[in-house]
């Protein structure tokens, strides 16, 4: 049966970072709290406009980054095309289209993301996957032309470099996990031989 989720939340923008780690070990579906064989989800954010007389009217929210998007899913519950919506006047327009390609073992191969605003620049990012360690990222795009990620996994630790193709800018960050694979401590040294930024994760139960 095909499942359509229109979900509308109110919620401050927080600014996060994704993992390969996590990424290999749930679906999309599951990453977005999901169950069953759902097709599309819809999502929109609006935010309270209060007046003087104590009455509030919602608006779509869009600010810095796209916070509304569609996205549909694969008979496997991986995210087969994304797209990006932006406000414009009262009404929402595709800027960005997202697509996926798996291979057989369900494990992404290639993202492609197509942007029909600013730049109007594709970025394409193909992953090679060396044993059950070690995955090798190339992104294509017009302003970097290239960039080379390598992830190394080593018990409940993710290593990641980051690297253009003359060397010129590099950057070094560690992940660290715990049991139920959630992430407990972030550490990206960008091109030094210290750590620039440290954020330390606790949890309470499932929480």
């Amino acid at each position: 049966m095909k499942n359509n989720y229109l979900i509308i939340l109110f919620l401050i923008p927080i600014i996060g970072f994704s993992q390969i780690r996590e990424r290999l070990n749930s679906t999309d579906l599951e990453k977005h709290g999901l169950t069953g064989k759902v097709k599309k989800v819809i999502h929109k954010e609006y935010e309270p406009r209060f007046s003087n007389d104590s009455t509030y009217t919602l608006e779509l929210y869009d600010f810095l980054a796209p916070h509304n998007y569609k996205l549909e899913f694969n008979y496997n519950g991986n995210l087969n095309i994304k797209t990006e919506l932006r406000k414009e006047n009262d009404s929402l327009k595709t800027v960005a289209i997202w697509k996926y390609k798996y291979d057989y073992n369900n494990r992404i191969l290639k993202e492609k993301r197509i942007s029909f605003q600013y730049s109007k620049d594709t970025m394409i990012w193909n992953y090679e996957y060396k044993g059950d360690s070690i995955i090798n990222v190339n992104q294509l795009d017009k302003t970097y032309k290239i960039l080379y990620y390598s992830y190394k996994q080593e018990g409940n630790k993710e290593y990641l470099n980051l690297a253009n193709s003359d060397s010129s800018h590099i950057t070094k960050k560690l992940f660290t996990y715990d049991k139920q694979n959630r992430m407990t401590r972030y550490e990206d040294y960008a091109d030094k031989d210290y750590i620039q930024d440290l954020r330390i994760t606790t949890y309470k139960d499932t929480i």
